[in-house]
């Protein structure tokens, strides 16, 4: 069960959400920039279906619009443009 980015507290019933359904929890505070390689491989195979998950565009003025829809759970992936 990998997760991406922090979106602050996330409460997990060990038991019920973990051990009685065979899953494993990974976490990791970064990505090590060796795997980079493999991502960008893994992105070119895959990309139309990486784009169903972006929900939202916004430019870097609207960071904070972009952060508070994802702290309320209203999105799937959100996409910062760093132009106007």
């Amino acid at each position: 069960m990998p997760f991406s980015g922090e979106a602050g507290v996330l409460e997990v019933g060990v038991s019920r959400d973990l051990i009685r359904k065979g899953l494993t929890l990974h976490g990791s505070w970064h990505w090590n920039l060796a795997d980079a390689p493999k991502l960008m491989q893994l992105i070119h195979r895959c990309g139309p279906q990486l784009g169903r998950l972006i929900t939202h565009h916004f430019p870097l003025s609207g960071v904070q619009e972009a952060w508070e829809l994802q702290l309320r759970g209203e999105c799937g992936k959100v996409i910062l443009q760093p132009w106007e």
